[in-house]
């Protein structure tokens, strides 16, 4: 512990070393004027712009007296850019001379924003957490703190999101949360969008848009809500070429490198990057297997697990801007990917007759994947100011194949040693296609209507062999195997209105989704068809007063389908513990209601509350029992999914963002919820409460050149329908510096300083309880460096996938 404390201490040092050593700063000063009143500017947002390629420097924030100070790296000709609410945004130049360390600017006299600017036009400093409708939005690129770091690390600091040490991504406690990327579904496959996430810098993100309560122009499917993440906007007329290197004592070490060229018709961008990423956990369990409250046995198991993955990917895009109103893109990619996994342990099962059954068990798994994918966009602007339709057109497949062994022998019992392979292959590929059209009627009124269709077939097949001890050879089980196919077509038709009526502004919405099904599994006597088709309304309500306070109401219908879990088919190759799907479920809809309030202050700080019910029935959950099992002839625990009745959150959720000086900013977010379990399960039924919350804070620091970044998290225990989760609480400490005119940025930082990360679950049925842990390796150093050639500010063309399946 203490010598990870003193490494972290050791690389901020170094950072503050190197930003010293590499160039000559000037101090410059000045104070901020009314140019009417004289008076000063208190807590303006101050930004130093190069002249050459208005590329940002740096930045700070006047005093309550209207003074600023900041550090200049390097002599040369520069822009001050001064944002200030009612007076809009405004340049000024200035010359640093090389001879003078210190340079006072005197007073700035700044006129309202309805006086002439002249001819200067430049987009303002956006606050880092901000509302905007449905959507609260936080400004990845105003935060100079995950610069150089990756999209994951990003996503923690989003209102309301958390990200577990294994990468799923839950938003206010809640899971089933759909990725959206660039105003698109991803349709990223669940482990490849944890890689993506992994790899994705986080200087590529222009924006995380939260959307707790999505309107109609959004798909219905998802309970948690949707994550839209923006990439930066592509820059005209400019060359940039980037590469860098991002690594951790994990052990994961990533080169990347990307291109970037454009004029006023084409603009072309590629990316390709490698990625190889290693970790190891450790895992224990304990628990009972009852049979009408009599024990019929107890287990113990202790497990440890080593584990690699390697990805390779390559992204390129080309934009044509045909004329000043039709935009045409086209672009491209795919990866490649290999995983291995090695998993270790015993387990003791003590049978209630007092014999014990005690055993070691190895296995080992190697896979690889890869994608393709493309897809063509056309947009046309008509004369009018936002009034435009836009097609977008994809298709893609992917391939996975994973090759298993597994070996349980027995220290007692040898007849009941087991050892077989699993060789699986899926494979699936989708066609879509989507258009939009926006018309602006009028001031403040909008109509909206658009149709999504897609079509996504998939196969999954994983036959077993098991291992004869007698005759020494594998042999195929049937039983044991399953062949999955699955098509699915699917669509949706919505509309939204949006308008003012006196202080108010509404926004009315209205989405039709239909889907069909089609599955033919082993365990099926005939093709499973599936059809399902629903409207869902939505209306947002929201308004701004005077004081710069924002009001908001809001409601919209969601679902979650029910898919794979359809599969009847249960696994039994491992007789400890069985699972399959359930055939009969239904989709589970949710009802969810939020009222929002925000205000936003010059200084920077800022303070938003959200109070929100969402109601869902028939949630889609997972059910674990003791149970007989004929075909094993033996007791067993069974898990399956089925709908479990209703499941209501009821909560308020808080984000304070405080900015006491220039250089601090502190953001404290907290979620307080009560969760209500309703629920026949067959055996028995569950009606609980259970009041929980989670939180996390974030301290950020900008000196001169370089910035630190520590986060703390917390989730406080919370129940699961039929147990609970032990706290999870962590801390982390980022620390970067850009030197050069930014041509080279470094960043340092360590995971889990003190080591806290771990999971904890409890299950407490009639027929089953346990208790579990895991600990991944989850304390270490990060490290990472970026160089750019060419105009520094064209880095933000760097796009990741707009549609890829990463495996």
């Amino acid at each position: 512990m203490k010598t990870f404390s003193t490494r972290l201490l050791l690389i901020i040092s170094l950072l503050f070393f190197i930003s010293h050593a590499g160039m000559s700063q000037t101090k410059l000063r000045g104070t901020l004027q009314d140019s009417s009143a004289s008076t000063p500017l208190a807590f303006a947002n101050i930004a130093l712009l190069l002249q050459a390629d208005s590329s940002f420097v740096t930045g700070t924030t006047t005093d309550d007296k209207g003074v600023f100070e900041l550090m200049v790296p390097d002599s040369g000709n520069y822009f001050i850019r001064i944002s200030y609410l009612g007076y809009g945004t405004q340049l000024q130049p200035v010359h640093i001379d090389p001879d003078k360390k210190e340079m006072n600017l005197g007073i700035l006299a700044i006129p309202k924003a309805s006086q002439d600017l002249g001819e200067v036009t430049i987009v303002g400093q956006k606050p880092m957490y901000s509302f905007d409708g449905e959507k609260k939005i936080y400004n990845v690129s105003e935060d100079p703190s995950v610069q150089g770091g990756v999209a994951n690390e990003a996503l923690q600091n989003a209102p309301g999101v958390y990200v577990d040490m294994e990468g799923n991504i839950t938003l206010r406690g809640v899971s089933g949360v759909e990725i959206w990327l660039n105003d698109k579904p991803s349709r990223i496959k669940a482990e490849g969008l944890k890689s993506f996430l992994q790899q994705l810098p986080a200087n590529a993100i222009e924006r995380i848009e939260v959307i707790t309560n999505p309107s109609a122009r959004y798909g219905a499917e998802g309970t948690g809500g949707i994550i839209n993440i923006i990439t930066r906007e592509k820059i005209k007329r400019n060359l940039l070429f980037s590469f860098g290197f991002n690594g951790s004592t994990q052990v994961t070490y990533s080169p990347w490198a990307s291109f970037v060229i454009g004029n006023d018709k084409i603009s072309f961008n590629t990316y390709i990057s490698f990625s190889e990423y290693s970790n190891s956990s450790e895992s224990n369990s304990s628990g009972l297997l009852l049979n009408e409250g009599d024990t019929v046995y107890s287990f113990v198991s202790d497990y440890d697990s080593e584990y690699s993955y390697g990805w390779t990917y390559g992204h390129l895009n080309l934009t044509w801007e045909i004329n000043k109103n039709t935009t045409f893109d086209a672009w491209g990619g795919g990866s490649i990917s290999n995983n291995n996994q090695n998993y270790t342990g015993s387990s003791t099962r003590t049978m209630s007759t007092g014999e014990v059954f005690q055993y070691n068990r190895t296995s080992s798994t190697d896979g690889d994947g890869s994608n393709l994918y493309g897809g063509v966009s056309l947009e046309h602007r008509f004369k009018k100011e936002g009034h435009k339709f836009t097609f977008d057109g994809y298709l893609g497949d992917y391939t996975r194949n994973s090759f298993q062994t597994n070996e349980k022998l027995f220290s007692v019992q040898p007849w009941d040693n087991l050892s077989y392979t699993e060789n699986s292959h899926s494979k699936g590929n989708w066609m879509s296609g989507n258009f939009n059209y926006e018309n602006p009627l009028a001031k403040n009124r909008t109509l909206e209507a658009g149709c999504e269709i897609e079509f996504s077939p998939s196969i999954d097949n994983s036959p077993i062999d098991t291992f004869n001890f007698d005759t020494q050879e594998f042999l195929y089980v049937a039983e044991f195997s399953n062949n999955l196919d699955q098509k699915t077509i699917s669509g949706a038709l919505y509309t939204t209105y949006s308008d003012t009526l006196g202080f108010l502004n509404y926004k009315a919405g209205l989405r039709y989704e239909f889907a069909s099904l089609d599955m033919v599994s082993v365990a099926l006597t005939e093709k499973l068809h599936r059809t399902y088709s629903t409207f869902f309304p939505t209306l947002h309500l929201s308004t701004t007063a005077k004081n710069n306070d924002n009001y908001s109401l809001s409601y919209s219908r969601r679902v979650q389908y029910p898919q794979w879990g359809l599969d009847p088919f249960i696994n039994r190759v491992d007789g400890e513990s069985i699972y399959g799907g359930n055939p009969y479920l239904d989709p589970a809809f949710t009802d969810a209601f939020e009222a929002g309030y925000a205000h936003f202050f010059k200084s920077g700080s800022s303070i938003s509350a959200t109070i929100y019910h969402r109601r869902t029935n028939l949630d889609i959950t997972q059910k674990s029992e003791g149970v007989f099992d004929t075909l094993l002839n033996r007791y067993t625990i069974y898990t399956t999914f089925i709908n479990a009745g209703k499941k209501i959150f009821t909560g308020a959720d808080l984000t304070f963002t405080w900015r006491p000086k220039p250089a601090y900013r502190i953001m404290f977010n907290a979620n307080l919820y009560n969760q209500d379990f309703n629920a026949d399960l067959g055996s028995y039924t569950v009606d609980k409460h259970d009041l929980t919350y989670d939180g996390k804070l974030i301290f950020m620091w900008n000196y001169k050149i370089i910035r630190l970044n520590i986060m703390g998290i917390y989730r406080a225990s919370a129940a699961s329908l039929q147990g609970s989760n032990e706290p999870t609480y962590f801390i982390n400490a980022t620390a970067s510096a850009d030197l050069f005119k930014k041509m080279v940025s470094l960043r340092l930082g360590m995971n889990d300083i003190f080591n806290w990360m771990k999971h904890s679950s409890e299950t407490n049925t009639p027929s089953y309880i346990s208790s579990s842990s895991s600990k991944q390796k989850s304390q270490f150093l990060t490290f990472g460096i970026t160089v750019r050639l060419g105009k520094v500010e064209l880095e933000q063309s760097q796009m990741p996938p707009q549609n890829s399946v990463p495996q």
